[in-house]
């Protein structure tokens, strides 16, 4: 599976049009997977694949950002798509291989693989594998598939010079300047629009629920659609709701509830059956986090505070400014922060854009990685980042607002965790009543009043019913609920905060004359 929905051939190129008229012979096509036949939204990308593999020969199907390349991201599933459109019904090659290449080891044995299915020569494994690589280098018309080439030192000795064929990669790294690739493809998340067609398709369920032109809105179509939200395009999780949705004969608003409450340890559940995914996402990134961590260990922090913040736009001058609070020691300078994003970003975790100081995670990463951590972790994870976002979060005025625009949106990341509920500390509470008031300035009230209730029942904990700071987020709160025009559920709030700032700052400093003031000037009566 793998935006765009449909399924429409790549257009055959020009160039191609004499060996279109071949029949192909099913004995020269060595791709060790059936065609995938719920494989979807990907027609974009291999017409884009198409057209580079016939201008430069070369290329590379990987990504350049965590929500293209990685595992489950059906990277393999394209090429194999390709390989069967290609050789079946373009006809573009006479020839189709395919070589696992994750090790030395069996890639040299593909490729002697290859030579045996060619009736070369005997010989040992890397007699077979050169002689196949000097057949390729005297035939024409062939496509060699490298799959899982993540290292393209392993890749590059095996390499045909001036082949006359074409070769196609996929891997999770993004660096093959060494191969001569200048830039990879990249393989995005499936579309909205792609994820439910797959749900409903895969599971057999009326597909016409789906139609985006008449959008017909009832609890499955609604379920569905949040579900696919939530796994963010990727078809590995997308394949694993349904499959386990199919087998279990439940509904999509009945998964969907369960998801909620269990996310990875529910989607795991479900093994893959189509698409010949070889393991469940956890299994795939736990392999892919013990990767990252043994060639750049300081990133391993960076990842998992990464799962704690919201996926989209995580600032880097956050990670560099609150180092200390964050307790990223070794991200103190932007020298080392960028080594250890690149490494990140080499395994496809997260996704950098070239001159942007910001990365975005895919969700389903973060759902891996905060699935793996001990409850004590998630508690350390969660401070850490509520010290870092404490540090940096400016004065709410309007100078600031740019500033506190790009930190919002991860305080209500770590506000989502219901383990966050256990976060009681008064720096907790000064964050959210500052993420409250910015939202209220804003004008997005129905965001900002979650964010200063937790504050008040933090401050009313920790500081006790009577004191100043738990009166001023009793008057923020009436001001929202007043703005709201829940006049009725403000008197009361205003009401009591007057009476604390009174009883502990005395009826005649500013802050009790502020509030006693501020609710005289809109009903002029006394609160």
């Amino acid at each position: 599976m793998g935006g765009g929905t449909g399924k429409k051939s790549v257009a055959p190129d020009p160039a191609s049009d004499a060996g279109a008229k071949l029949t192909p012979d099913p004995q020269k096509f060595k791709v060790p997977y059936d065609r995938n036949l719920h494989f979807t939204g990907r027609s974009r990308l291999l017409d884009e694949l198409h057209q580079t593999l016939m201008v430069e020969g070369v290329t590379a199907l990987n990504q350049m950002a965590a929500i293209a390349g990685l595992g489950g991201i059906s990277k393999t599933q394209t090429a194999v798509e390709y390989a069967y459109r290609s050789f079946f019904e373009m006809r573009a090659y006479e020839w189709v291989f395919w070589v696992t290449a994750d090790t030395e080891l069996t890639l040299v044995t593909g490729l002697a693989d290859i030579g045996r299915s060619l009736n070369l020569r005997e010989g040992t494994l890397e007699e077979l594998a050169t002689q196949t690589k000097q057949w390729l280098l005297t035939h024409d018309r062939w496509l060699l598939i490298f799959d899982n080439a993540d290292e393209s030192e392993i890749v590059k000795p095996w390499l045909p010079r001036n082949p006359h064929g074409h070769i196609l990669l996929t891997s999770r790294a993004q660096q093959f300047v060494r191969l001569g690739i200048k830039a990879p493809i990249v393989v995005p998340s499936l579309t909205l629009e792609a994820s439910l067609w797959f749900l409903f398709e895969r599971t057999g369920r009326p597909v016409y629920v789906c139609n985006w032109v008449t959008k017909t809105i009832d609890l499955e179509f609604t379920a569905a659609e949040a579900l696919a939200r939530a796994l963010d395009g990727l078809p590995l999780a997308l394949e694993q709701a349904a499959a386990y949705i199919q087998q279990t004969n439940r509904t999509f608003a009945v998964y969907w509830q369960y998801y909620q409450q269990q996310q990875l340890t529910l989607l795991e559940r479900g093994k893959p059956e189509t698409g010949d995914y070889p393991k469940s996402i956890a299994t795939t990134w736990l392999l892919n986090f013990q990767a990252v961590a043994e060639r750049s260990p300081a990133s391993g922090p960076l990842l998992q505070l990464s799962a704690v913040l919201a996926p989209d736009g995580i600032p880097e001058w956050l990670l560099l400014q609150g180092a200390t609070a964050l307790g990223l020691t070794d991200c103190t300078d932007d020298w080392a922060l960028g080594e250890q994003l690149g490494a990140l970003a080499n395994f496809s975790l997260i996704q950098r854009e070239p001159g942007k100081h910001y990365y975005q995670i895919h969700r389903m990463v973060q759902a891996a990685v905060w699935h793996q951590q001990t409850p004590t972790d998630r508690q350390d994870w969660l401070h850490r980042a509520v010290a870092g976002l404490n540090a940096a979060f400016p004065y709410v005025e309007f100078d600031n607002w740019a500033v506190c625009g790009q930190l919002v949106p991860h305080v209500q990341a770590v506000a989502s965790h219901l383990e966050s509920e256990t976060l009681d500390t008064t720096d907790w509470a000064l964050l959210l009543n500052q993420a409250g008031y910015y939202l209220h300035e804003q004008g997005r009230y129905a965001e900002a009043e979650p964010l200063y209730g937790r504050s008040l029942q933090i401050k009313e904990q920790q500081l006790g019913s009577d004191h100043p700071d738990t009166a001023r987020c009793l008057w923020n709160l009436a001001a929202l609920h007043y703005n709201m025009d829940r006049v009725a559920e403000a008197k009361p709030l205003i009401t009591r905060a007057v009476a604390i700032l009174e009883h502990t700052l005395g009826s005649q400093h500013p802050d009790t004359l502020n509030a006693r003031g501020w609710w005289q000037g809109i009903h002029n009566t006394e609160p």
